[in-house]
């Protein structure tokens, strides 16, 4: 009988953790969303959680703001995230699983130096390094274009890791196999090696794919103002550095306080960049999870 109440009160106090965790990471959420429906009129004189009046007109003048003021529409940010961020990401998981798997099939005395020279760039903070990518960045002639985006990141040290470690957990049976019946290591690799680890193949991408998204100090600094290739980060760079009295001039919200903070604006924004990879995690949440559960099985 202890032991029954024992078990109840250990899943009561998980439950309840496990609520206050989820709290912690929707407040922030509810609070953008919330937020980004609130009225030009009701900013700064009411701090509450909920809008009075449920209102569009963020949106209205986040669209009319960049179509009057930039070179591009405001779809045309996601379009760019987005085949930017899917070449980018398919680049880099080639460049990564063919390193990680040279790392595992040909095993020599220099693999171990290898990888800890891998773990110590890892250690290496990726903003110490935006100096070098950009002077040679500028040297190539890439500032304002796409390739300044994709190129530099289609090689990832902690992807080759990621991708050495995934093959180390197959078989070496199969891989005595293969080679026995003269199986040669492209063979190897793309009809054993790839379908064996693919559910983690599908969650590094996902990953991967989340934070290319959200990068915004590079974009900022290869691309111009009102690039044809600015992407979303840039855009919400953009609206977090207009003020009201920007507003006013252009005319789009009248008779606004030239000192308010545009908080239901930059909020309008934010949500519309988190839109695009909450449906897309609704649509691949079982890939995502079975690759997760694998990876930590194996």
């Amino acid at each position: 009988m202890r032991k029954t109440n024992k078990k109840y009160y250990y899943q009561v106090a998980l439950i309840l953790i496990l609520a206050l965790v989820a709290l912690v990471i929707l407040l922030p959420m509810l609070y953008m969303v919330f937020n980004s429906f609130k009225s030009f009129e009701e900013l700064g004189t009411s701090r509450g959680f909920f809008p009075k009046t449920w209102d569009t007109k963020a949106y209205e003048v986040l669209f009319k703001l960049t179509k009057e003021n930039n070179s591009i529409p405001t779809w045309q940010y996601f379009t760019n995230s987005l085949w930017i961020t899917t070449i980018m990401m398919i680049g880099q998981t080639i460049m990564c699983a063919l390193a990680g798997f040279g790392l595992y099939y040909w095993r020599t005395k220099f693999n171990v130096v290898i990888e800890v020279l891998f773990m110590a760039i890892m250690t290496i903070p990726g903003e110490a390094l935006l100096l070098g990518r950009f002077i040679q960045n500028t040297e190539l002639g890439w500032q304002n274009m796409a390739l300044a985006l994709i190129v530099p990141f289609l090689g990832n040290v902690y992807g080759i890791y990621q991708f050495r470690s995934m093959f180390y957990r197959l078989s070496r049976n199969t891989k005595r196999a293969a080679i026995a019946d003269g199986m040669k290591p492209g063979a190897y690799f793309w009809m054993i090696a790839i379908p064996a680890i693919m559910p983690a193949i599908v969650t590094n991408f996902i990953t991967g794919f989340i934070t290319a998204w959200n990068a915004v100090l590079w974009p900022i600094l290869v691309l111009e103002p009102g690039s044809k290739y600015a992407t979303v980060p840039v855009l919400m760079y953009y609206i977090n550095t207009m003020t009201a009295d920007q507003l006013n001039k252009m005319q789009l919200v009248p008779n606004l306080n030239g000192g308010v903070n545009l908080i239901n604006l930059k909020m309008a924004t934010a949500t519309l960049s988190v839109a695009p990879l909450f449906v897309g995690f609704v649509l691949l949440n079982k890939p995502l999870m079975k690759g997760i559960l694998k990876q930590w099985k194996s």
